[in-house]
């Protein structure tokens, strides 16, 4: 039954899906919360300066290098390739 209303108000143009929201129209309170225990350390983080850290961010950042190496080297192939096929094409 609900569907046919909203149907039908569509149909005659009375309700626009795209901009209106029964929803919209209620908005719960943002209640003001207190610090959280672990926001003061987030400030002061030793993250920076810890070795087993710093030496997983290092391999992960030589891993991405290495990844992006080797993609711009097949892209290099793949384009030697291409242009080899277009002067095959070219000679037909």
């Amino acid at each position: 039954m609900a569907i046919g209303l909203v149907a039908d108000a569509e149909a005659e143009e009375e309700f626009d899906f795209a901009t209106d929201s029964f929803d919209d129209d209620y908005q719960l309170p943002i209640p003001d919360l207190p610090p959280r225990q672990h926001d003061h350390e987030a400030e002061g983080s030793s993250f920076a300066t810890n070795p087993a850290l710093l030496a997983i961010l290092e391999s992960m950042r030589a891993n991405q290098q290495r990844a992006a190496e080797e993609q711009a080297r097949r892209d290099r192939e793949q384009a030697r390739r291409d242009r080899e096929q277009a002067a095959v094409n070219a000679a037909m």
